[in-house]
């Protein structure tokens, strides 16, 4: 039903083995953490190091501020977290003022 959803509402083709269904974001911010640690030793099991070039595991980069456990789970799974701090703005919306994160390009 999911694969047929995802065809039908975005023209996606997903194969069913690539689907896992969890419950909920935090365990799913954990199982790509531990996947990003264990292709990251691989590739320097393959290449015959223990780690890489600049002597670091695989970063996650999130944007802050966020759910804290957004925060923890790059460490639980033996990753650097690198953190991009967003810059709060106000924009008027249709229901009066709202906050509004974007980057800072300057």
């Amino acid at each position: 039903a999911v694969v047929a959803y995802l065809n039908r509402t975005h023209r996606f083709e997903a194969d069913p083995s690539w689907l896992y269904f969890l419950p909920g974001v935090v365990q799913g911010l954990n199982l790509v953490c531990r996947v990003a640690q264990q292709e990251h030793a691989q590739k320097m099991k393959v290449a015959g190091a223990r780690e890489d070039q600049n002597g670091r595991p695989p970063g996650v980069l999130v944007m802050t501020p966020i759910y804290p456990p957004f925060l923890s789970a790059p460490a639980n799974m033996g990753c650097e977290l690198i953190t991009v701090p967003l810059v709060r703005g106000e924009v008027e919306g249709t229901c009066g003022l709202r906050v509004d994160w974007t980057f800072d390009w300057e």
